[in-house]
């Protein structure tokens, strides 16, 4: 009897150890699903639409994985109207092989986005079945110069530094507005294009210094109408580095003043912002996809500008 009560605590031991030696795996099976990245834009005629297949990491971290996760036989087509644009499967040079030693899988098409167009996208695969997205393409806006803008960006040293360059514009979602000053320069016999970007802001009221200024971001409107206010003394500062500092000894000839808006759809701003509740308690951050059936993200923006020509007696030309 006493033989037999020792073999039954060994068995006992050996099932303790055995079943304290299968680590547990949170993750659970994975869901294949197809996954799409796309973003429509309306300043460039080519189209492209990344697709590929979710993935299981051999670790928690995902930026172990390195495999190939492309789906071959996929059939990639977007629609506006009766117009149907059935993509080309294209590799494309990747720039960083760090992780990926393998070229870039993307479905391009010819064509460049049509502002306030509704765009529908449709992804089918062997295996994995169907996926489909839509999405509209944001409005022209109209964009003005509020007064005296525009006699402050032609002779700028005649208005105070404290003074606004104030853009006013249409918009729907959200939008960066940038300020650029397109110039030419001497060099070497021949005139060459060079263009500067104006700061927004400077990071502290304190520190006025070139070297610690706040470019445009990214900006959701609370209404249809929207600004953007640039100082004076950033203005000057900016093209007097360039003039007197940048090329002190070379002619320059500043051309124009260009605002530029940036639109995005709501998919793209809520990709980036995907959690806009500032009482919420989540610790993780919101994942939003718009793509029915599968994940990922079709989105697009557009782009337009305003161009104010500068005098030839524009004070920072020599």
């Amino acid at each position: 009897m006493r033989h037999i009560h020792q073999h039954w605590t060994l068995l006992c031991l050996m099932l303790v150890l055995w079943s304290c030696d299968q680590s547990f795996d949170g993750r659970g099976p994975l869901d294949h699903k197809i996954v799409v990245f796309s973003i429509l834009s309306t300043d460039r005629d080519l189209q492209f639409v990344r697709v590929e297949q979710s993935y299981m990491p051999d670790q928690y971290d995902p930026i172990s994985y390195t495999g190939d996760t492309y789906l071959s036989g996929t059939r990639v087509s977007i629609r506006l109207g009766s117009k149907t644009w059935t993509l080309r499967d294209t590799l494309l040079p990747r720039p960083d092989t760090l992780r990926y030693k393998y070229p870039i899988h993307a479905f391009v098409a010819n064509f460049r986005g049509s502002k306030g167009s509704k765009y529908y996208l449709d992804v089918s695969h062997p295996v994995l079945g169907k996926i489909s997205s839509s999405v509209t393409v944001p409005w022209k806006p109209t964009i003005e110069l509020a007064y005296p803008s525009g006699n402050m960006l032609g002779s700028p040293t005649s208005y105070s530094d404290s003074g606004n360059i104030v853009f006013k514009f249409t918009t729907v979602i959200a939008f960066v507005g940038r300020m650029f000053v397109d110039y030419e320069v001497l060099d070497g016999g021949e005139w060459k294009l060079g263009r500067v970007e104006i700061p927004e802001s400077y990071k502290s009221s304190e520190l006025h210094d070139l070297a610690y200024v706040n470019y445009p971001k990214l900006t959701k409107t609370p209404s249809y109408i929207a600004n953007g206010t640039f100082k004076n003394d950033l203005y000057q500062r900016v093209l007097r580095d360039v003039a007197f500092n940048k090329y002190r000894l070379t002619p320059i000839i500043f051309d124009r003043v260009v605002y530029q808006v940036l639109q995005v759809d709501s998919c793209i701003y809520r990709y980036i912002n995907p959690d806009e509740d500032p009482n919420s308690i989540r610790l993780d951050e919101r994942v939003f996809l718009n793509i029915n059936g599968g994940v990922g993200l079709f989105g697009a923006y557009s782009v337009d500008s305003l161009v104010f020509l500068l005098p030839e007696t524009f004070p920072f030309n020599h």
